[in-house]
């Protein structure tokens, strides 16, 4: 059962993994704003402001959206304000300054999220095997 679940999912890896890519490419494009009330928007900007990161594949990405009309408001170019740095308060996302911008894309950490977890499940059923194993033999695993 586990190894079969753990086979699966390392097949479909490489699916997710494009699947992923589509989805946030397709979300990032919706982009409008970060005061924008539309939920794509809001959940890019919750998405990089948890993973602190910018962008799919990295912060140049939002140079790529030039049908998304938010960033040409201003006078410089700009990433969303989600893209910055904590501990800078007065970041507006301007690319001259940065060093207050988060620069690693999003998709590479969410990929290492979902590694992380088929890890903890391949771990779990590991346990769960020698568990049952030990309960039906009796204890012969370390005989």
């Amino acid at each position: 059962c586990c190894a079969r679940t753990t086979n699966t999912s390392f097949r479909r890896l490489s699916f997710l993994s494009l699947a992923g890519w589509l989805t946030m490419s397709h979300l990032f494009y919706q982009y409008n704003g970060t005061h924008s009330q539309a939920p794509s928007s809001r959940a890019v900007d919750v998405v990089q402001k948890r993973l602190r990161c910018c962008g799919v594949q990295n912060y140049t990405d939002w140079l790529k959206t030039a049908s998304a009309s938010w960033h040409l408001l201003a006078e410089k170019t700009r990433v969303p304000g989600s893209c910055c740095k904590e501990k800078y308060s007065v970041c507006r996302g301007e690319l001259h300054q940065l060093e207050q911008l988060f620069q690693e894309g999003c998709l590479r950490k969410l990929e290492d999220q979902l590694d992380f977890a088929m890890l903890y499940l391949f771990c779990c059923c590991i346990v769960l095997i020698f568990s049952f194993y030990e309960k039906l033999y009796g204890g012969l695993l370390y005989a």
